[in-house]
């Protein structure tokens, strides 16, 4: 808080003017003493020791009561800067409490944020894990289907007849309703054997 340096001045006042008046009256009535004889001479002397007595005195109290006034002033200053610093502080305060309430909260956020990134960390670490096991999974599984696959002779109960090949055509699948016509063999030698 920087200010301008206040310049004060004495006001002028009746005790300044009168002290004034004092002296100058008591030096012209001291010189006009001074042409008279020696007792108008002492008498000057004494006028004007009297008039430089009333005219301190009176420039002395004028002195004091501008001094009171400029104490009083700056009290009045001093309670107003006081006031002000007292507004800046508080100001400083709220100012203060606001940033210690936003950092707690970059704190709490801060500390949410290094949490999620510790659990992303570890299934990060997880998922890494689960697609090497993956790769090595698929890999065997490669390798295990890579070998030489041979045909089987096919076993055929019986002759094959004309309808069922032409059932098992290539383009032409059976039905449901064909499929019991080729079942239907077996069925009936199941039902001689019971028989």
């Amino acid at each position: 808080m920087s200010a301008s340096p206040v310049i004060r001045r004495a006001e002028r006042s009746a005790l300044r003017r009168y002290s004034w008046f004092s002296l100058v009256a008591g030096a012209l009535a001291a010189a006009a003493l001074a042409i008279g004889d020696v007792w108008y001479a002492r008498i000057g002397v004494v006028v004007a020791i009297a008039g430089g007595i009333a005219g301190c005195a009176l420039a002395w109290r004028a002195l004091r009561v501008q001094r009171v006034a400029f104490q009083a002033q700056w009290s009045l200053d001093a309670r107003a800067n006081a006031e002000k610093l007292h507004g800046e502080r508080l100001q400083h305060i709220r100012l203060l409490q606001v940033l210690q309430t936003r950092n707690g909260d970059l704190r709490t956020r801060l500390i949410t944020a290094r949490s999620e990134a510790g659990h992303l960390s570890q299934e990060l670490a997880s998922l890494r894990g689960d697609t090497m096991a993956l790769r090595l999974e698929v890999s065997r599984l490669t390798q295990a289907h890579s070998a030489e696959i041979l045909s089987l002779p096919r076993r055929v109960s019986g002759p094959v007849s004309t309808h069922e090949e032409i059932l098992w055509a290539e383009g032409n699948l059976p039905t449901v309703v064909d499929l019991k016509a080729v079942t239907a063999p077996f069925a009936d030698m199941g039902e001689q054997r019971h028989a």
